[in-house]
Formats: C-alpha cells, structure tokens, sequence
C-alpha cells in the first residue's frame, strides 16, 4: 500500500471518529496526536523528501479534523496550537510549515 493511501485511510478513520460527536475540549485530542506519532513510525522508513511531504500533509489533516471538532474559537486555536506544535517538534519541521 502506498504511503498516499495510508495517509488518506488513517485521516479518514480520524475524521469519522470526531465527527458527529458534538463540541469537543482541547484534551479530547490525544487520539489526533497518537495518530501523529504513529504516521511518524510508518514514514521512518521512507525517503526522506516523500516522508516530509506526507508528513506535512497528514499534519494539515490532523489540524483541519481537530480545529472543526472544536465548538469555539479559542478552542480551535488552541487545538491548532497544540496539534501543529506536536507534529513540529516530533518532526523537526521549520517554523513556515
């Protein structure tokens, strides 16, 4: 399977499982940022360049489900705070990602 695919399946899986669940709080997102982690683990084998593209990708995902299942906007920024400070660190991404 390739990494585009696998990619698309695990943001799809994350989108129906915060979807239609109603407002959610900032410390709701720890499945998104596991899913982070474990895209991180499947990505260590690639080339480098396809692993970044699909990292940086997958962490847009990430962003557009965890800021949409928050009920506020402050949540929203606070999620896509946490959410993209996660993902930059683990992936050492720089600061215009």
């Amino acid at each position: 399977m390739s990494l585009n695919a696998i990619r698309l399946g695990l943001l799809l899986d994350l989108k129906e499982q915060f979807s239609g669940l109603g407002s959610r709080d900032v410390d709701d997102l720890a499945p998104l940022l596991t899913a982070i982690h474990r895209f991180d683990h499947i990505t260590s084998e690639e080339e480098p360049a396809e692993a970044d593209m699909q990292r940086r990708k997958f962490l847009r995902g990430i962003v557009d489900i965890g800021v949409n299942a928050m009920g506020t906007k402050p949540l929203r920024e606070e999620a896509r705070s946490k959410i993209v400070g996660y993902g930059k660190e683990l992936w050492k991404l720089s600061p215009e990602d």
